[in-house]
């Protein structure tokens, strides 16, 4: 890892000298070595790197959406879900935007039901509420997506699980 986080900085410092497209991939590869090494904070400074020098790279919505996994695979929930809105946000748009707003709605999804000391399951009614916000925001804002059928189906769920039938 360290050799080659030493090969990368050396093309990411020389500004100017070298080919954009090269130094593109190259800060593209600084990100996914430094997320391969677990140093999340270091990939998204990478990332943001990217970002800011090309913003219209495709590397860009990959990235952001790898990030947003690593994060919440770290239980880290609040930095992956603003990963993933960032994905959403992105200027040229993305097509993998649906999947991280999709993925929002499944932290949310998580947090519904939980069980207390006594054994009662209790239900969070706001975390339901942003999974379903999720979820539509997926089915309407991205209809041709393939995350749209499953998102309307976990909609039909939550109202069915409530007898909300209208």
């Amino acid at each position: 890892f360290n050799e080659a986080l030493g090969a990368c900085q050396r093309v990411v410092v020389e500004r100017g000298v070298v080919d954009r497209q090269y130094r593109a991939r190259t800060l593209h590869t600084l990100w996914s070595i430094y997320l391969a090494k677990g140093a999340l904070d270091e990939a998204a400074q990478a990332c943001r790197a990217l970002q800011a020098e090309f913003p219209d790279s495709d590397l860009i919505d990959d990235s952001l959406l790898a990030l947003g996994r690593a994060a919440q695979a770290a239980n880290q929930e609040q930095q992956a879900e603003r990963f993933y809105e960032q994905v959403a946000a992105l200027p040229k748009g993305s097509a993998l935007a649906a999947e991280g707003i999709y993925r929002i709605g499944q932290m949310h999804e998580a947090h519904i039901e939980s069980v207390d000391r006594d054994g009662e399951v209790q239900f969070n009614t706001a975390e339901r509420g942003q999974a379903i916000s999720a979820y539509r925001r997926v089915f309407t804002a991205y209809p041709d997506s393939t995350y749209a059928a499953e998102s309307l189906r976990k909609l039909g769920d939550f109202y069915f699980a409530e007898r909300n039938f209208i």
